[in-house]
């Protein structure tokens, strides 16, 4: 019987993201999905081990070669630009994830702490329908930091299980994925203090921090960080505040769009009340009754806590988990919390683990009747917001108009002779939002990522490709127009 449920459960952990995130398989590529798979490009397969090298000559910030060069390289030769096996793909690296969180959580909690197998359920089952997966299925660039999740937590299981070797190779593999994995050291030690059972000398952990950091010193080093204003660090007191604020809601919940509509102090423009009121009341007040439960609720665990105490059978155990989630969820998004601009929802893929195991805890310490009411208030809004997504979210809008793109260029021209320059042009009845949206032609640039979308799609790298409101394309007689019509 026991066995039955598990399958049921499992099941519903499967078909929830397909039938939640469903209109993602035919989602289309847009901005760093076509620079992903024009960095993979090489002129034989010789040259594969150059995707491994931190030399700066390609001139590609970061140091990503399994996801960003090596599975673009694979999956451009098997399928082009056919999107679906990229979808594909992703769906079932995050399907692996779930069943390495759940393998995770059952060596992490003691087989005698109350409401363990609860608490297994219920971080699947939060983790499943948090908005936060969103950028995971829309946006397919946001496999470098599912796959870094991927070897992250291969390396934390394999190490209190007393793998060492494999942890350490994992480790290595998450150093190839994304930057998010300089973490993981971190991790370890920290779990091996506070777990207290099957503690292995520190000097076992020496030999991760030494890889990371000079992981870490070769991509400033030698590859070097974009100069882009965006990618820039703020080292200000307020600004990792403000970034912790909102991607705390975010993990709750609230859409990333939300951030467009608030100004300073939290004052909520009209415009977004105007455009969607049904979504909009709908999230505030979900959002109020959730934030209402989980603050009730800790204060009665705190003052349980407080009578147990003075009873001498506080619940240790259940204080050290906590501490654990709220660890795993400050630390997992540290390094995305100084940058003023660059701030996604996709960049709490790994942290929200640690928001679903303080989620996840606290409900099992209450009643049923409560404990429903919270799952069904952080049900309807994330639910919500992944609905309002299917409308705002950017990377969906990106690779919709990239999508538009690509098929009304290859309708007007078939073909391009080699070395053609194609210029793409304002249409002048588009009302832009302001200079810094720009015009149609700057929407199509960051689309369809430069040339690189518009190479890919002829596969023909000698095409020059030039947006009107950027540089203007010489005079030749190979100058093909593309005027980008209001969207």
């Amino acid at each position: 019987m026991l066995a039955k449920k598990k399958y049921l459960f499992f099941l519903m952990v499967f078909l929830t993201p397909v039938l939640l995130f469903l209109k993602s398989f035919s989602a289309y590529f847009s901005q760093d999905d076509f620079f992903r798979l024009r960095a993979s490009q090489i002129s034989s397969l010789t040259e594969i081990g150059k995707f491994f090298s931190f030399s700066a000559i390609r001139g590609y910030a970061f140091y990503r070669p399994l996801p960003r060069e090596v599975f673009s390289f694979m999956m451009w030769h098997l399928f082009g630009l056919n999107p679906f096996p990229y979808h594909l793909f992703q769906f079932f690296i995050y399907i692996f994830n779930l069943f390495l969180i759940d393998k995770l959580f059952s060596k992490l909690i003691d087989n005698n702490f109350k409401g363990k197998e609860k608490v297994r359920c219920l971080v699947i089952f939060l983790y499943v329908i948090s908005a936060v997966n969103l950028g995971t299925f829309y946006y397919l660039s946001s496999l470098e930091i599912l796959l870094a999740m991927t070897f992250i937590l291969l390396t934390i299981t394999c190490f209190i299980t007393g793998k060492y070797l494999k942890s350490f190779l994992f480790c290595l593999l998450s150093l190839m994925c994304h930057e998010i994995s300089y973490v993981s050291p971190v991790f370890l030690l920290v779990f091996t203090f506070v777990l207290r059972k099957n503690r292995p000398n520190l000097k076992t952990i020496l030999p991760f921090f030494t890889v990371t950091f000079l992981t870490a010193w070769l991509n400033i080093s030698q590859i070097r960080l974009p100069s882009q204003k965006e990618y820039l660090p703020e080292f200000s007191f307020l600004r990792p505040i403000n970034n912790l604020f909102w991607y705390f809601i975010w993990s709750l919940g609230i859409p990333e769009h939300m951030l467009d509509f608030v100004g300073h102090g939290l004052k909520i423009n009209p415009k977004i009340i105007r455009q969607y009121p049904l979504y909009f009341w709908t999230m505030s007040l979900t959002f109020s009754g959730l934030i209402a439960g989980l603050i009730s609720s800790l204060i009665s665990l705190l003052m349980n806590s407080f009578v147990k105490t003075l009873k001498g059978s506080t619940d240790k155990k259940f204080w050290r988990y906590l501490f654990l989630a709220v660890f795993w969820y400050l630390t997992g998004i540290s390094f995305f919390l100084f940058f003023g601009s660059h701030r996604f929802i996709y960049y709490l893929i790994f942290s929200q683990v640690g928001t679903c195991f303080a989620l996840a805890l606290l409900i099992s310490r209450l009643s049923l009747k409560s404990s429903l009411i919270v799952l069904i208030l952080f049900f309807v809004l994330n639910f919500n917001t992944i609905k309002w997504g299917e409308k705002t979210y950017w990377a969906l809008g990106r690779s919709r108009l990239a999508k538009k793109l690509t098929t009304e260029i290859k309708t007007a021209y078939p073909t391009f002779p080699k070395g053609a320059i194609i210029w793409l042009k304002d249409d002048p009845s588009y009302l832009s939002p302001g200079p810094d949206w720009g015009g149609t032609a700057k929407q199509a640039y960051i689309a369809l990522s430069g040339s690189d979308g518009i190479q890919l799609l002829y596969n023909d790298f000698s095409l020059k490709v030039y947006y009107e409101g950027d540089l203007l394309p010489p005079k030749t007689d190979q100058v093909f127009e593309f005027k980008v019509k209001a969207f």
